[in-house]
């Protein structure tokens, strides 16, 4: 495994496991797709993370179905997670965010998501404490919307330079790399690959974290936790810096 899978999996798993640690009252269950929509946004390494699964499950002509059910309905990307957040730092006008993707997730098998072990940390993040209907929305905790934009950040800065994006998207551009043959071979034509790479924009460092003086010191302890793992002996924070 790649040194940035291997970073996409601690963060990920932290993140897990300081977010059951909340105790939260959740109404989230198997069955319930309410929120699953096409509006998700993952950086090239989720998305060969994904690849990784359907190839060890064998699934890559149901994936390629999903992938050839038509446009992702996402606009292009004008920012990204650490663009926003660079732009709030720097002061500068923020607004006029961009239209979100309509329509239900491509991997939907029923109500049930098909990719589920392998999906993207935005679908992982969003969680519910009222129960969703078509007529209403999820109610996020604040903390667990503060830590979870955090951790995309850190997410987005392992994949810096590379693919970021709408979910579809991300994987139709990837389909070109050799241990995913299988996928492309049995997409609908070198012209959805094109039209996703324009839509795309690409992960950029983390400029500093928007948090306030409650959220302080509850989302630093997880920072906290995440940079003192070690890969081959060196700490998560020495190598996300490049050192």
């Amino acid at each position: 495994m790649t040194l940035k899978k291997q970073l996409t999996h601690i963060i990920r798993r932290e993140y897990q496991d300081w977010f059951e640690s909340q105790g939260l009252p959740l109404q989230c269950g198997k069955g319930c797709a309410t929120c699953c929509s096409v509006n998700v946004k993952t950086t090239s390494i989720e998305g060969e993370l994904l690849y990784d699964f359907i190839r060890e499950q064998g699934k890559e002509q149901w994936f390629a179905d999903c992938l050839n059910t038509g446009q992702s309905g996402a606009t292009p990307i004008t920012q990204t997670t650490n663009g926003f957040a660079a732009s709030c730092l720097a002061g500068e006008d923020v607004s006029g965010a961009e239209e979100p993707g309509r329509g239900r997730c491509i991997f939907l098998m029923g109500e049930t998501c098909g990719v589920y072990e392998a999906r993207p940390f935005s679908c992982r993040c969003f969680v519910s404490t009222v129960l969703c209907q078509s007529q209403s929305t999820a109610e996020v905790d604040q903390i667990v919307l503060t830590a979870s934009t955090v951790v995309m950040q850190l997410l987005e800065h392992v994949a810096q330079r590379e693919y970021w994006g709408n979910l579809q998207d991300v994987l139709l551009a990837l389909s070109d790399l050799p241990p995913n043959k299988k996928v492309r071979q049995q997409l609908g034509g070198l012209s959805l690959e094109t039209q996703a790479r324009a839509r795309l924009g690409s992960g950029q460092p983390i400029p500093g974290f928007l948090l306030d003086n409650k959220e302080y010191d509850t989302v630093m302890g997880l920072l906290a936790t995440i940079f003192n793992r070690t890969i081959d002996g060196k700490r998560v924070e020495d190598i996300l810096n490049g050192k």
